[in-house]
């Protein structure tokens, strides 16, 4: 990990998985330029950190006052294979870390 006046620094990817990034109306720009800061990274020896999240069943760590969430619980609440892991379309490499939140 690269470090900066002694303090370590990395590129946080912040839940950007299949199943969310399939609804970004503008996901092919969104993703390219992820995608560059990812390679930016990489050349200047930055770690890249990717974090998702994996609701329980029914979602019920979705507050009814999160006004953002609530109105998609559907689209969490029934989770299936690979809905929950890195995009597809993001440039994940082995020495990459994935950070998986609210793992069964």
């Amino acid at each position: 990990m690269n470090t900066n006046n002694g303090r370590k620094i990395a590129l946080l990817i912040l839940d950007i998985q299949n199943k969310a990034a399939s609804y970004f109306n503008e996901a092919k720009v969104f993703i390219g330029c992820v995608n560059s800061a990812i390679k930016v990274a990489r050349k200047a020896n930055i770690s890249v950190l990717f974090t998702g999240y994996k609701f329980r069943e029914g979602a019920p760590e979705i507050s009814k006052n999160n006004k953002l969430f609530s109105g998609i619980t559907f689209l969490f609440a029934n989770p299936k294979e690979g809905d929950n892991d890195v995009y597809k379309g993001l440039d994940f490499q082995k020495q990459d870390f994935d950070i998986l939140k609210n793992e069964k």
